[in-house]
């Protein structure tokens, strides 16, 4: 707690701020950087919110998720840059980077195991549920003031990165952090339900390829689901419209390691594949998505694989197999 300390008392001194976050953002990073931003905003101070890829339809509900941007002017100039639940630069795609070169201090915010501690300032704290929690600690640092558009911000970090609060990271600290905000009188049903439960027809269709993509090895130990860019060309979604469709595949009896692979075009015009891991038991993923420039937590990880979906699906499943 001390280097979040000593963080509270840098971010009292600034007077401008750019927060970024990964590529692809979630409801974490949306999250934490919206809590966060509405905060020093209270103070006075200026904040601009930057990331790579846009809001995904399901997050913008909360308070100020119009106002991030996806491209800032190179004239504009910021004291210092808060990087928000993101493990690696590389992970920031180059619109942020490119940002961050004029940026001449970094503060690294973050709770991946995989976090390679970029950044004048770092608190990494690997048994955070979420990025979300570190928020939480910080804001009561900077004696900051929470309203419900910063709970509900907060709590959807908390709630989506912990998979409503059944993944293996789900602990005491996460259930206190929430017990406190809710005091703010945010409706844990409504935000569940703009998450989770709201669907256009397209959406569901797209989940029902999804599952009847469905396999399995031969041990019953691994299982994924695909999804390819004909797919999503077909239902014209975004790929922030797949959120938790790999649940599905973890519900599958017996199955240690779940996959969820993603076929698309990334911003320099490359086939890529996306891959979602998630474990049960001692399987750890991070490891698994390491060794494909990946990363995460133990038992909740992803990477990128350049290439189509099979040549990844091939690559992925072998080493996945090492590990069972």
């Amino acid at each position: 707690m001390n280097a979040l300390r000593v963080i509270a008392e840098t971010i009292k001194k600034g007077s401008s701020f750019l927060f970024v976050s990964h590529i692809n953002p979630d409801g974490d990073s949306i999250g934490s950087q919206l809590a966060l931003g509405k905060v020093l905003e209270g103070f006075g101070k200026k904040v601009t919110i930057l990331n790579q890829h846009p809001v995904p339809d399901i997050y913008n509900f909360l308070y100020g998720s119009g106002k991030i941007k996806n491209e800032i002017s190179p004239s504009e100039s910021f004291d210092i840059a808060v990087v928000l639940d993101a493990s690696d630069k590389n992970r920031l795609g180059d619109v942020v980077n490119k940002a961050l070169e004029k940026v001449p201090f970094i503060i690294n915010l973050d709770h991946h195991v995989s976090n390679n501690k970029f950044g004048q300032l770092q608190y990494l704290n690997q048994q955070a549920s979420a990025t979300a929690v570190i928020v939480y600690d910080l804001i009561v640092l900077l004696n900051g003031k929470i309203d419900k558009d910063i709970a509900e911000c907060l709590y959807t970090g908390i709630l989506t990165d912990t998979g409503s609060f059944h993944y293996l990271n789900t602990d005491a600290k996460s259930h206190q952090v929430v017990a406190e905000i809710l005091k703010y009188g945010i409706s844990p049903n409504k935000i569940y339900e703009e998450i989770y439960e709201i669907f256009n027809l397209v959406s569901i269709k797209l989940l029902g390829l999804a599952l009847s993509s469905i396999e399995m090895d031969k041990t019953g130990k691994i299982a994924w689901m695909k999804i390819r860019k004909s797919d999503f060309n077909l239902s014209s979604l975004t790929n922030g419209e797949t959120e938790g469709f790999i649940n599905y595949v973890q519900m599958l009896k017996g199955v240690k390691v779940s996959l969820f692979f993603k076929e698309l075009v990334n911003d320099k015009k490359q086939l890529v594949t996306k891959v979602s891991f998630r474990s049960k038991e001692d399987v750890d993923v991070n490891k698994i998505a390491s060794g494909f420039n990946g990363g995460g937590h133990a038992h909740a990880a992803g990477c990128v694989v350049l290439g189509d979906m099979d040549t990844a699906l091939d690559k992925v499943i072998k080493e996945v197999e090492k590990y069972i």
